[in-house]
């Protein structure tokens, strides 16, 4: 660590701390206060859905075109990339990091890793104020525009901000990291004067003072390694309402109506690096930034789900109309699967069944696209807009005309599937949904496809729904879920 730093920051060693002691001293304890007066407001913040883990995006699969793309896998895994830390020569830590790490102040441009130290025992997922610094020559992290992506949902008075941040560990080395790379926040003006800094997970500047910013400090009990080269993923969603008359608009309002005062609005998020100090008193983050520019507007369910009209069991869906349900997430599960990894990722839930106007998307077989096996089952966009989805899943019923009995219990195949031994038509009118809860959601770009494989549910026998899941801009609890008959002849 450089003499500046030690001065800045009152580091461990004696020569630091007699140097500075009281800047660390003040800065640890406003963190402290900052992580305890900002706990209060992450329900406002954070809870409104942006924290970020890593994201099961959708990915290209040994599929041929730009447009084909398996969905995320039911499991939710960690990048591809990212492997457990045993640490071992050439891994680099955050001791090796902040060897090289010098003061960045506010305003100064940055050619080397922008990052931050905050207090040790910073909240995980909590604001936290903390020391700006800047590591090594060159950037270590590096966002990977192609694979990145800003999409806005607007309806009416509520608005939604979905991104995709990519980044690559730009070293030959790995690094010792979080497993998660995030939360993020949104930045309206990132280089504004310092003030109060973020306020859950948005603030027009991060900055606190000419060397301390505000962070979202990320989980940190769980470490791998980010192999050289490597990548990491977040998939984050950020909410907000428009502005009452004379008060001043939301960060992210902003950016999704496109205002000018937000042209240089960015997205930042941090990845922990791990220390080999349990003890320490620090905790370095590292930050990566991107501009925060809308590259589509999507379609948002909330429009369909005002067209819905209720459904019973034997009614005929209208010409021109699709399938649906209204599913309440704070609502008990009518049945949940054991954990895996302690992450409950399947749930069967009783919804109210209805119809939408409108069709989003259809299921096509092999006899309209070329190039698929007979087995294989295609769900594409066919308003070729981009859809945030939440859950994708295919709901198998032995018994479709039936009812469900109590002691039903519905199994998971390994592909992601639900089946149920009987129906999925519950004796009070209600229809069971099967969901996938993975980390985040993902926007369905408007040249996306999804494939499937039919036999499944042959084998069992039964007739297969594709369920697609939406979430309402309305109420985070709530899902508009399309119900699509998938052909298995």
């Amino acid at each position: 660590m450089s003499a500046a730093l030690e001065r800045a920051i009152g580091a461990e060693s004696d020569e630091g701390r007699a140097a500075a002691p009281q800047l660390l001293d003040a800065v640890t304890a406003r963190t402290a206060t900052t992580v305890h007066r900002r706990r209060r407001i992450r329900a406002g913040g954070l809870g409104g859905g942006a924290l970020a883990g890593l994201a099961a995006v959708a990915v290209a699969l040994g599929a041929t075109g730009p447009s084909a793309t398996t969905l995320p896998a039911s499991t939710p895994s960690p990048t591809a990339t990212a492997e457990p830390v045993a640490r071992a020569a050439g891994i680099r830590t955050a001791e090796e990091l902040l060897a090289e790490a010098s003061p960045r102040f506010h305003g100064a441009e940055v050619a080397g890793q922008a990052g931050v130290i905050c207090a040790a025992d910073a909240a995980p997922e909590e604001v936290a104020e903390c020391a700006a610094v800047e590591i090594d020559a060159q950037p270590l992290l590096r966002v990977d525009e192609s694979s990145s992506s800003v999409t806005a949902y607007i309806d009416g008075d509520r608005a939604r901000l979905s991104v995709t941040l990519a980044v690559r560990n730009a070293s030959s080395r790995g690094l010792d990291a979080s497993v998660a790379l995030g939360p993020a926040a949104v930045e309206l003006a990132p280089d504004a004067k310092p003030a109060g800094g973020l306020e859950g997970d948005r603030a027009e500047s991060a900055w606190t003072g000419p060397l301390t910013r505000t962070a979202i400090v990320p989980p940190s009990d769980e470490r791998w390694m980010l192999d050289g080269q490597g990548y990491a993923v977040t998939q984050v969603t950020f909410d907000a309402v428009a502005p009452e008359p004379g008060e001043e608009p939301d960060p992210v309002w902003a950016v999704a109506t496109g205002a000018a005062e937000a042209v240089d609005a960015q997205v930042t998020a941090w990845l922990s690096v791990g220390s080999a100090q349990p003890d320490s008193r620090r905790q370095l983050l590292l930050e990566v930034s991107m501009p925060l520019v809308v590259g589509e507007v999507g379609m948002a369910p909330d429009a369909l789900a005002a067209t819905f009209e209720p459904r019973a069991r034997g009614d005929e869906v209208p010409a021109g109309s699709t399938a649906a349900l209204l599913c309440d997430l704070s609502a008990p599960a009518w049945a949940r699967p054991a954990s895996v990894s302690g992450f409950d990722y399947q749930s069967v839930r009783a919804c109210e069944p209805g119809t939408i106007a409108g069709t989003l998307f259809e299921v096509l077989t092999e006899d309209e696209v070329s190039s698929v096996d007979s087995d294989t089952r295609i769900v594409s966009n066919v308003q070729r807009v981009p859809v945030q989805v939440y859950s994708f899943a295919t709901l198998i019923e032995s018994a479709p005309d039936a009812e469900a009995r109590a002691e039903d219990q519905p199994t998971w195949t390994d592909t992601g599937s639900t089946v149920l031994p009987r129906s999925a038509w519950l004796d009070d009118g209600s229809r069971l949904v099967a969901l996938q809860h993975w980390d985040a959601t993902f926007d369905w770009p408007a040249d996306m496809h999804a494939y499937f494989d039919a036999s499944e549910a042959r084998r069992e026998g039964g007739t297969a729904t594709a369920q697609i899941a939406l979430p309402l801009l309305a109420d985070d609890d709530l899902l508009l879920v399309l119900e699509l008959p998938v052909p298995t002849g």
